[in-house]
């Protein structure tokens, strides 16, 4: 008895003993925290961040006065009010870490609705919550799913009204209502169409248009996925999508149209019209292609009529709407996307039948996002305007989706769309509204001149701001300023076309010779900072963040460049 008391006091005072080396501990670490905030802090500077350094670095003093009082409670064995206190410095450190990442004055930032917010909106005051919830991060486009599994959301007469909202929303017209609500928040608006996959509600063209549903090559009309496909090949089919996407355009108020799903899943293609006009084309049936070589020409077969119902679709929209935004969500990386779902989506900005693309590069981490976002950069080479799509569902806290946007931030994109608003916790969208999309931005793909211009000038006030704290020479930054300041003032004056009312196939020789120079300028500044950077007179932290600024203009001018070139058709091919 004697021994097990002994044994138990033993335990206990190891345990006691052990608690109080982790309590050591906890401070410990927290300590090195707010050293590495404030380290980040002033790495901040160095970038050229515009951030609300007063704040923040009152936020530090608060803390260490607190990791101060943290080692008094220590030494006093006042652990319930340690425990507190140490919750609060760890939840407040949490909180400050957006806030280390600025607020962009020229930035795309765009929001995907899907059809289950959508189908949550039963008045307009949904509607208002709902917008208002998006102004608050400053979201300024909103691709809302209209048309989703054979269905709208609105009174179409092309397409069937979804039941549930014909019963349960308290209004003439959601889409309507929708629109005008986010336009009186400053809000784009292009709605979303799934073009040719359905998920569910395939019903209604089984019972009634069964020869508009492809099919596998084991004769099903779907795949374990539960995944319906329209048959792109099928004319009835094109013809239904355009009517749809016409109705749109004709009827509403919207500022652009999003197509979704827009592309040919490759276990599909088999249905008797498709295989009878491969056959009378190529005189082999596609169940019996059995050489790479055919195989390559059926895939290009049914990409050619992808690629031809987006041209179509272009040119009919923009006659109805002449400033009308034609945009894709397409798959990412673009490789894969080109092989395996007869997507080439580079191929419709080499025939400048888009305006933009949000390629859907979900990912978990910031470096998986980064990884396929650079992929597509590369891909697309500058040919037109590219918005990665961020996979919000997939991560769960605010600072990994702020670590998302800042990894794209870093490359030439000048803007980024989330997918989507209904997966939004409430931690992602106070790291949102406190970080990166702190406030509003001008969106670049309706004037990307304008969009230069202003991301110039705010390169010229932060190093204005920041070249004392940064310990830069004033007379290299009058110089910088003035190079700047020119380059700027050209773009600002240039008579160029604008993005979204500009025939793309039209090329002007006077555009091109302007756009050219503009390149070649920007192109000698980044070598200026290149050499300034190695010879020490910029630091390598402050040259990395002009260089970035500067490849963003860049990338603005780029699609501009591309299209007031002579144009040339580019046929579909197989990497």
């Amino acid at each position: 008895m004697r021994k097990s008391v002994f044994v138990l006091i033993i335990t206990l005072l190891v345990v006691f003993a052990c608690q109080a080396d982790l309590l050591s501990d906890r401070i410990a670490e927290l300590g090195r925290e707010v050293d590495s905030f404030s380290a980040a802090l002033e790495q901040a500077k160095l970038e050229m961040r515009d951030l609300d350094y007063n704040t923040l670095n009152a936020h530090v003093e608060a803390l260490r006065l607190d990791l101060e009082k943290c080692t008094d409670l220590y030494a006093a064995n006042q652990e319930d009010e340690l425990y507190l206190l140490l919750g609060s410095i760890t939840a407040t450190l949490k909180d400050l870490q957006p806030m280390l990442y600025e607020s962009l004055p020229v930035e795309t930032r765009a929001m995907w609705v899907d059809r289950a917010m959508v189908e949550s909106f039963f008045n307009i005051n949904d509607i208002r919550r709902h917008l208002d919830q998006m102004q608050s991060i400053n979201v300024n486009l909103i691709f809302i799913d209209v048309y989703n599994n054979g269905t709208s959301v609105y009174p179409s007469k092309v397409a069937t009204q979804l039941r549930k909202i014909q019963l349960m929303y308290e209004g003439d017209d959601l889409l309507k209502d929708y629109i005008t609500e986010a336009h009186q928040r400053g809000i784009e608006v292009h709605p979303m169409v799934r073009v040719f996959g359905i998920h569910n509600g395939a019903e209604y063209f089984i019972d009634s248009r069964a020869h508009w549903l492809d099919r596998t090559k084991d004769n099903n009309y779907t795949l374990a996925n539960g995944f319906f496909w329209l048959n792109p090949v099928h004319p009835e089919v094109r013809e239904y999508m355009i009517n749809l996407l016409k109705e749109l355009t004709e009827n509403y108020d919207v500022d652009g149209i999003h197509l979704d799903y827009i592309r040919y899943d490759t276990d599909y293609g088999y249905s008797p019209y498709t295989r009878e006009l491969f056959k009378s084309l190529f005189g082999v049936d596609p169940f019996d292609i059995n050489t790479e070589e055919m195989e390559k020409t059926f895939t290009v077969f049914k990409t050619q009529f992808i690629n031809k119902f987006v041209e179509r679709a272009y040119f009919e929209l923009k006659a109805i709407k002449p400033n009308l935004i034609v945009s894709a969500a397409v798959g990412s990386p673009y490789t894969w996307l080109k092989l395996e779902k007869a997507q080439d989506w580079v191929n419709w900005a080499e025939n400048r039948i888009v305006h933009f693309v949000t390629p859907m590069s979900y990912r978990a981490t910031a470096k998986e996002y980064l990884s396929v976002v650079n992929a597509d950069i590369t891909a697309t080479e500058g040919k037109t305007y590219l918005y990665p799509g961020l996979g919000i569902y997939l991560v769960s806290d605010g600072i990994s989706v702020v670590e998302q946007l800042i990894a794209a931030q870093g490359t030439s994109v000048s803007g980024q769309a989330i997918f989507s608003s209904t997966s939004v916790r409430a931690s992602q969208y106070k790291a949102l509204q406190d970080g990166p999309w702190k406030y509003p931005a001008l969106p670049t793909f309706r004037d990307p001149q304008m969009a230069a211009t202003v991301l110039l000038e705010y390169l010229s006030l932060r190093l204005e701001k920041f070249q004392e704290s940064i310990g830069l020479d004033p007379a290299l930054v009058g110089e910088y300023l003035q190079l700047i300041n020119d380059v700027s003032g050209r773009i600002e004056n240039a008579e160029l076309r604008k993005w979204d009312t500009r025939d793309l196939r039209t090329p002007s020789e006077v555009e091109a010779q302007i756009l050219e120079e503009l390149i070649s300028e920007i192109s000698s500044l980044k070598r200026r900072v290149s050499r300034d950077s190695a010879s020490g007179k910029l630091p390598k932290a402050t040259a990395d963040r002009i260089m970035r600024d500067l490849n963003q203009v860049e990338d603005l001018l780029k699609p501009l460049y591309y299209t007031s070139l002579p144009f040339v058709y580019h046929p579909t091919s197989i990497l």
